[in-house]
């Protein structure tokens, strides 16, 4: 089975890094399950990128034990997944016009 591969763009980037800060800022153990939680979602997203379209070419996958939802992009023409957003799902509905 082919690997995607997996890019950032810069807001899903930021919204990484202030998820980061906020988990660090109650626990390095919370940031640190945060971060391996969303790697693993990245290893799920390499082998299966495949999840039910949300918005118009935009899929999404939940990161487990964690309020946040990655919005991409699967282009299967170079085998890429485009990450745009890792948006909290509390304040999804102020960030849907990232899009």
């Amino acid at each position: 089975m082919k690997k995607f591969k997996i890019e950032l763009e810069d807001n899903a980037k930021l919204d990484i890094k202030k998820a980061k800060k906020y988990y660090r800022n109650i626990s390095n153990e919370l940031k640190n399950k945060f971060i391996k939680e969303i790697s693993e979602s990245f290893n799920t997203l390499e082998l299966n990128p495949f999840f039910a379209l949300r918005y118009d070419k935009i899929r999404c996958l939940p990161i487990k034990n964690f309020p946040y939802i990655i919005h991409f992009e699967t282009i299967e023409k170079n085998n890429t997944v485009k990450i745009y957003a890792v948006l909290n799902t509390s304040t999804l509905n102020e960030n849907l016009n990232t899009f």
